[in-house]
């Protein structure tokens, strides 16, 4: 879908009208946290490739605080971390000029 939508479409979102690199985004993240709540709720260790993870952070997450782990940064940014658990937080999935 993110590969045939034509690069001027937006889409909808709450947190912001999403463009095909926030709708990546916005799946990805979806697809890694909800795999690790899952699998965490059976005890197993899952942690996303940095590879992956860091572009997202980039594209919806620029506000949140950055370290030299991009999966870690991820957690924080979305209250999965001790420190962050209970934080109220969102994603920027506005869309961004298309150059």
């Amino acid at each position: 879908m993110i590969a045939s939508a034509p690069a001027d479409r937006i889409g909808w979102h709450p947190y912001g009208n999403p463009d095909r690199s926030a709708l990546a985004a916005m799946g990805i993240v979806e697809l890694v946290l909800h795999t690790r709540d899952i699998v965490g709720a059976h005890h197993i260790d899952y942690r996303a490739p940095a590879q992956l993870v860091a572009p997202c952070l980039d594209r919806i997450f620029a506000h949140a605080e950055r370290s030299d782990d991009p999966w870690q940064d991820l957690l924080a940014a979305t209250g999965r971390t001790p420190e962050s658990r209970g934080q109220a937080w969102r994603w920027d999935s506005t869309a961004k000029p298309v150059p």
